[in-house]
């Protein structure tokens, strides 16, 4: 992990076959092809992906770093059965760039769908699983 990303952080529940990548600090792209390559060598076949960028600042993202990030993550999806990501944003900026990056992936023909959240509880009855990341005890 360079040290351009404060914190990632991936954790992989087998139960639901979600995978919840939640990121803190400012973050580049290569930071985020390491938790993605990482993550699905170990578990190519994951279903559900959740990015929690709720606390990241996503300003030093480019276009051409959105498109390199959709091409890799429709890489590492191909051997997914019925994709699906979400992205939950913290702001109308962070969230209009989820939405660029849903539109280039689906200009790419990723595999995958991808939708744009602002919070967690709709991400997760979206793929639905219940989230089994933030239950107490």
């Amino acid at each position: 992990m360079g040290s351009d990303l404060a914190h990632v952080e991936a954790r992989y529940d087998p139960a639901t076959d979600v995978v919840m990548f939640r990121l803190w600090g400012q973050t580049s792209a290569a930071a985020i092809f390491e938790a993605l390559e990482r993550h699905f060598q170990e578990h190519p076949t994951c279903r559900f992906a959740l990015w929690d960028f709720r606390r990241v600042d996503l300003n030093a993202l480019s276009v051409p770093d959105l498109m390199e990030i959709s091409r890799r993550a429709a890489a590492a999806g191909a051997a997914r059965r019925q994709p699906r990501t979400a992205l939950v944003m913290r702001d109308e900026t962070n969230y209009l760039l989820g939405k660029v990056y849903d539109a280039l992936a689906e200009t790419g023909r990723s595999p995958i769908e991808h939708r744009v959240f602002y919070h967690l509880p709709p991400a997760f009855a979206w793929f639905g699983v219940e989230n089994a990341f933030d239950k107490p005890g």
